[in-house]
């Protein structure tokens, strides 16, 4: 039997199936962490209880950074090694030029706060609770109150694009622009009312946007999002994220190639964004909320401290290696139970493992080029040929 099936979503494991992502020693113990970033080979990631973590050796090792005005922080933005930014509790700016050694307060509005900051040149953007939205022209050493609208929704994310145009995306399904020299954001309504999490600028016409939230309706459900723009924003196309429950974070190379962190501890890695992808192996159950590459490194952290680390862009797919040439392909990966299995090589056997080791009934076409499992959860799938064992992580859901 040979089926070729040329879709590439989803490839080998080794038998012990260990991580594509290596979790890495925190100093901060168990505090949340909500962002991070690379930039070169230092790193940075910010989180609750005045968490400020710095990495010299690309999030290998992390050492603790104190704060001259203590704060709970959401968001970290560095213009080069020496000169970033943190943004947070009571919409608290603060700025360092000496690598996060001193920081000095910059804006601040009690009561408020801040989730996300970016910057392009010296122009840079901050959003948080109740639409509020600041913006700066000298490098963040003063901040102005934008003009939004009313409301108690808040803006999780911000972007700025290489031509001046600003975008924001908050809760219910709000989409705002701006360009950087005006005050004022528009509404540029998008008929969903999910939560959007994350907004990322690829150039001046590719825009990727991520969200979720619980289904209102049914208790235990999520709804979730990803959109892709090619145009600048002015039309989206949409997708949702089976295999995830609330979308946090996503970070892309390119239209296609690029990875998305979820509240269930899972990472996407996607080779068509708005259909192919394959899940990254971490081992947490905890949400991650950020992710950031610097070329093949990359780190993503989240609840309780946790921070990831992956040295070779997590592998391909759920593979734990770059080698493409396997001599199956499992596909769709993750699925509603119903895999296609394309075969370059005479298949004598197929069985089914649970996450205990336990063999587990399942159903199979004549010619072994389809399986059925019917019980949602991760499985191993175990495929013989005469002279080798290939063995597949699988997500039923």
């Amino acid at each position: 039997m040979k089926l070729y099936i040329f879709i590439l979503t989803a490839i080998s494991l080794p038998a012990s199936l260990p991580a594509q992502w290596k979790k890495i020693s925190n100093p901060s113990s168990n505090k949340d962490l909500y962002d991070v970033q690379i930039i070169g080979k230092t790193a940075y990631t910010v989180g609750q209880n005045s968490a400020l973590l710095k990495s010299v050796d690309t999030g290998k090792s992390w050492s603790n950074i104190s704060l001259s005005i203590p704060q709970n922080m959401r968001a970290v933005f560095f213009i080069n090694k020496d000169t970033g930014f943190i943004v947070g509790e009571n919409a608290r700016i603060q700025k360092t030029m000496n690598g996060g050694s001193t920081w000095s307060q910059k804006y601040v509005r009690t009561a408020a706060y801040g989730y996300d900051i970016h910057f392009r040149g010296q122009y840079g953007i901050a959003v948080g609770k109740d639409m509020l939205a600041v913006s700066s022209n000298n490098m963040g050493e003063t901040w102005a109150v934008d003009t939004t609208f009313i409301s108690n929704k808040c803006l999780n994310s911000a972007c700025i694009l290489p031509n001046g145009q600003c975008w924001a995306v908050g809760d219910s399904g709000y989409i705002l622009n701006k360009h950087i020299s005006r005050r004022l954001w528009v509404n540029k309504k998008y008929n969903s009312k999910i939560n959007f999490n994350s907004i990322l600028a690829i150039s001046d016409s590719i825009l990727i946007i991520c969200g979720g939230m619980p289904d209102s309706a049914t208790a235990g459900k999520f709804q979730n999002i990803l959109l892709l723009s090619s145009n600048g924003g002015n039309s989206f196309s949409q997708s949702s994220l089976p295999e995830m429950k609330i979308p946090n974070c996503v970070y892309f190379f390119n239209s296609d190639t690029g990875f998305i962190c979820g509240s269930n501890g899972l990472i996407s890695k996607s080779y068509q964004a708005l259909s192919n992808r394959g899940l990254q192996i971490t081992g947490s159950a905890s949400s991650l909320n950020s992710i950031f590459f610097e070329h093949n490194i990359g780190l993503s952290v989240g609840d309780g401290g946790s921070i990831y680390r992956t040295s070779n862009r997590g592998g391909y797919g759920l593979s734990v290696s770059s080698n493409r040439e396997i001599p199956f392909l499992v596909y769709p990966n993750p699925s509603t139970g119903v895999c296609a299995i394309g075969s370059f090589k005479e298949i004598e056997n197929i069985k089914v493992y649970n996450t205990l080791g336990e063999e587990i009934p399942f159903e199979m076409n004549a010619d072994l080029s389809q399986i059925r499992i019917d019980t949602k959860g991760l499985f191993m799938l175990q495929i013989q040929s005469k002279d080798s064992v290939y063995r597949q992580n699988i997500l039923v859901y």
